[in-house]
């Protein structure tokens, strides 16, 4: 009997052994946005994954990460949409890249979207595994024990056809102040075509966002009112991403107008807002000098059923950089100043001579930088 124990426990023991060193996918870990929203880099188990449901506008999968042990020659993700069922065909290989040390990596930037134009009132499902070869040739798979990970999602805004299109070529006017000038830019065309008209600020010591009007029909008949107009913007530094805040226009008038060509009734509304005074800088966490800032703009049609719609281009951005008067400075002048007017620190201390030390004095009644 104790040989045959010790049979047994010698041929478990070698199982085990064998398990550690054999080739395998070890982990699998998914980041994904929702709706905008990018959330924490999942790790998925290797069994009893009950699968998700959610409602979404957007699902983008952003990112794969796959630990291994012992020798894992190549990988690839495998990933299909489907309503009913998956069709042989319609799966897709997106192979990963072997970082080292056991890490294998499917980075996609700002990621594929798997929500798709026409999707919208679809109950989905997106199912996707981890295949590999071993040092052999031989399969391996990281696969929910063979029943794959799924994500079941519906699409919002089902049922509604509805169109935004702007109105001829006077679209969306956003007045701006900067650098004590009034600035207008108009972006134009059907969805904001790509085309503005407008200087980039520059250098600024006051930026100001005054208004904005936008001119724009839709198709009635769809059984779609809208509700409301929303002028979106966001500043951030240059090479962040920010977040974006909102501000409403008020509803000026409408009309309706058959379109003869494509037999429907446009309907022409007309939104503004004025006197908005959207200090720009002040919407800086930290405001730097010679900082790189950018403000992104886009438009917001909000429907009475359905997603609301943003309207943008990728120009309907401004790039800025801030001077001294922005901080606080009233006015820069030469360190080397012939005026014979006192010194004195930012404390109201008389100095005996001009400073040569750099920082900030008050000379002739003014903020001085003495560089």
């Amino acid at each position: 009997m104790r040989r045959i124990l010790l049979t047994i426990f010698v041929a478990l023991f070698a199982m085990v052994q064998s398990a550690v060193a054999a080739d395998a996918i070890t982990s699998l870990k998914v980041t994904t946005k929702i709706d905008g929203s990018v959330a924490e880099a999942q790790e998925l188990p290797p069994m009893g994954f009950p699968g998700v449901e959610v409602e979404v506008t957007s699902l983008i999968m952003q990112k794969i990460e796959v630990g291994t042990s012992g020798n894992v020659e190549e990988m690839v993700l495998r990933a299909v949409v489907y309503k009913d069922s998956p069709k042989a065909d319609s799966w897709r290989e997106m192979p990963l890249s072997n970082m080292g040390h056991g890490t294998w990596v499917l980075d996609m930037g700002e990621g594929i979207d798997i929500v798709e134009e026409g999707m919208e009132g679809e109950t989905l499902t997106f199912e996707f595994y981890v295949a590999a070869k071993d040092g052999s040739g031989s399969d391996i798979f990281f696969n929910n024990g063979g029943q794959n990970y799924k994500i079941k999602f519906t699409v919002a805004g089902g049922g509604v056809d509805w169109t935004v299109k702007y109105y001829r070529n006077s679209t969306a006017s956003i007045g701006m102040t900067f650098n004590e000038t009034d600035r207008s830019y108009s972006y134009s065309g059907q969805g904001i075509r790509e085309q503005h008209y407008g200087e980039q600020p520059g250098e600024v010591g006051y930026f100001n966002v005054t208004g904005f009007s936008t001119r724009f029909i839709y198709n009635k008949e769809a059984g779609v009112t809208i509700t409301g107009v929303n002028l979106l913007y966001n500043v951030h530094q240059e090479g962040t991403e920010g977040s974006w805040k909102s501000t409403a226009a008020t509803f000026e008038k409408s009309e309706d107008v058959y379109n003869e060509e494509e037999k429907v009734l446009d309907h022409r509304l007309v939104y503004s807002a004025n006197n908005l005074n959207l200090d720009v800088i002040k919407a800086i966490a930290n405001p730097s000098t010679q900082t790189k800032y950018e403000i992104d703009l886009a438009i917001e049609v909000v429907p009475s059923t359905g997603n609301p719609k943003v309207l943008t281009a990728s120009d309907m951005n401004l790039h800025f950089t801030l001077n001294d008067k922005a901080m606080g400075v009233d006015e820069v002048q030469d360190s080397e100043s012939a005026d014979q007017a006192p010194w004195y620190t930012v404390d109201g201390v008389e100095l005996a001579e001009k400073p040569t030390a750099p920082g900030i004095y008050i000379h002739g009644g003014k903020k001085v930088v003495v560089k």
